[in-house]
């Protein structure tokens, strides 16, 4: 096994369920994309993407949405919820890292 897999001591992908088990923990297999949603739009587009059941949700600094994505799961229970923020190449110094993570 090699790549991003040999990483984890077990990897499990159900497509029928739409679940991936990495380490026994299940993760949904498909996110909500928020590139170039910003503002009002964002906020509907999460809220609607959180009702009908998507859990992970994907974004970067660069598509600059974060308050969007934070108004549209203010009247959900964040536990349930996977934010992704990509990272870019020249900002993962321990610093720049936590920067962003200020920004979430």
């Amino acid at each position: 096994m090699g790549g991003i897999a040999s990483l984890f001591s077990s990897v499990e992908v159900d497509v029928k369920n739409g679940i991936c088990k990495i380490d026994q923990v299940p993760y949904p297999i498909v996110g909500f994309g928020t590139y170039l949603l910003t503002g009002t739009t964002c906020r509907r587009a999460v809220a609607q993407a959180s009702r009908i059941g998507y859990r992970i949700i994907d974004t970067a600094t660069y598509y600059r949405n974060f308050d969007g994505i934070a108004k549209g799961l203010e009247d959900e229970d964040r536990s349930q919820f996977y934010l992704i923020s990509k990272v870019w190449y020249d900002e993962q110094s321990p610093e720049d890292l936590q920067r962003e993570l200020t920004l979430l």
